[in-house]
């Protein structure tokens, strides 16, 4: 399944999180983290997100300054931490485009 994430450089993005298999998501935070490679130790962006739904959903806000990243490829994954687990939901690839208009 193709979970890509795509923003344009320096433009807001609401990222909609759709989770099955969890009753209750309230107790959890949601948590975007983004770095070059899989491998590094240190991300380029780490955001905590909020439940929209505590039954199905949590959105992720991403402003400006958060897409100011240099234009390529990044790798991501999307975590829930709460009821002392830490739980990895999806990894994919997030990609920064370029704009016509700055």
């Amino acid at each position: 399944m193709d979970n890509k994430i795509t923003v344009y450089y320096k433009n807001t993005k609401t990222i909609g999180v759709l989770v099955s298999g969890i009753s209750d998501l309230s107790p959890y935070v949601p948590y975007l983290s983004v770095k070059k490679k899989a491998t590094d130790a240190s991300t380029v962006l780490f955001k905590a997100g909020t439940v929209s739904d505590p039954s199905t959903t949590f959105t992720f806000s991403l402003t400006t300054t958060d897409t100011s990243l240099a234009i390529q490829d990044y790798v991501y994954d999307i975590c829930i931490i709460g009821n002392n687990n830490k739980i990895t939901l999806v990894k994919d690839k997030f990609s920064v485009l370029e704009t016509v208009f700055d």
